[in-house]
């Protein structure tokens, strides 16, 4: 099959929008952040309903207004992705830039044209993607790999590998809903569907050091739960939690 990136951000953007505001809005501490509907190449940020800046995006395409101006924080909130491009602004100039311009950065994916990144770890240099395998089942795998790195840091299962093209290795994304997959704050795991750590979850949350899977083998579910989003908030380590990491898919 020839995967087709043009069809892949359509269903991402569907996604999106069903369940995002009416401006696709950022809510980051008491600030909001949006792309503006009178010029898509302009970002604002509000403090309540006053606008506190008002900037110029450098590197805007109109191409990109195709996208409603959509946006995706990114885990470690120093970023915003910008639909439908793999392209990102730093948060931190968008808070400093005023009345001026913002620069509109390449996401260093070397993969560009086959998959749409959906999260990025900037500390780390790590970013995640999806690619579609089957646009009519909506069923995917993901790509993790270094800036500019080609090759996915793990194999097999639902990672993408362009030699094993096999659907029953991939999952399904729910496009009435927003995607929820995620790379750890610390950049240590990554969760390429809803965060999951039970013993039979699929995706479920993968380890990047050891590429082994993650699992919390308590008997009460929101005891799991909680383990899952401590490990992924970086607030506790997988031995304090009593956690385990198995190989296989």
């Amino acid at each position: 099959m020839k995967f087709n990136h043009v069809c892949l951000l359509f269903l991402l953007l569907v996604s999106i929008s069903v369940s995002s505001e009416e401006k696709n809005d950022i809510h980051l501490n008491e600030y909001t952040i949006r792309i503006s509907q009178d010029n898509n190449a302009y970002i604002e940020v509000y403090k309540g309903a006053k606008v506190i800046n008002h900037c110029k995006i450098d590197g805007w395409d109109k191409s990109y207004s195709l996208g409603g101006g959509l946006m995706s924080l990114t885990n470690d909130r120093k970023g915003i992705l910008i639909y439908s491009s793999n392209r990102y602004i730093n948060v931190d100039e968008i808070f400093k830039c005023g009345s001026g311009s913002v620069t509109l950065h390449d996401i260093p994916d070397p993969n560009g044209g086959m998959d749409a990144v959906i999260d990025v770890n900037f500390e780390n240099k790590i970013f995640m993607s999806l690619v579609v395998v089957d646009a009519q089942t909506n069923m995917y795998q993901v790509i993790v790999s270094h800036f500019n790195e080609k090759e996915n840091i793990f194999s097999g299962g639902v990672f993408w590998d362009d030699s094993k093209k096999n659907i029953d290795d991939s999952f399904y994304v729910d496009l009435s809903d927003i995607y929820l997959g995620r790379i750890s704050l610390d950049g240590k795991y990554v969760s390429p569907s809803d965060l999951d750590c039970s013993v039979g979850s699929f995706p479920g949350v993968w380890s990047i050091n050891s590429k082994k899977k993650v699992i919390f083998s308590d008997s009460d579910e929101s005891a799991v739960k909680h383990k899952c989003q401590q490990l992924f908030d970086g607030k506790a380590t997988l031995e304090q939690l009593g956690g385990k990491l198995i190989s296989g898919h």
